[in-house]
């Protein structure tokens, strides 16, 4: 898996996006409720990712993604 930050809305706006196949399109993950826009920072092992995501008023937040356990 690899994610990365994405310009994949019509606004050009970057978001968070995880690619699983290269002959795929990405798949922009959920922004955090309030958020406008995300960037990554990184993923370990067990599969969350770190990174950040922009507020009103430009104000930064780190924001962790939990991959979805089956249910």
């Amino acid at each position: 898996m690899i994610v990365g930050t994405h310009a994949c809305d019509p606004a050009g706006t970057a978001h968070l996006a995880v690619w699983t196949d290269p002959a795929q399109a990405p798949v922009r993950l959920p922004d955090p409720a309030g958020g406008t826009a995300t960037a990554v920072n990184g993923i370990n092992l067990g599969g969350e990712i770190v990174g950040a995501a922009t507020y009103p008023g430009n104000e930064q937040r780190v924001v962790l993604w939990k991959p979805q356990t089956p249910g």
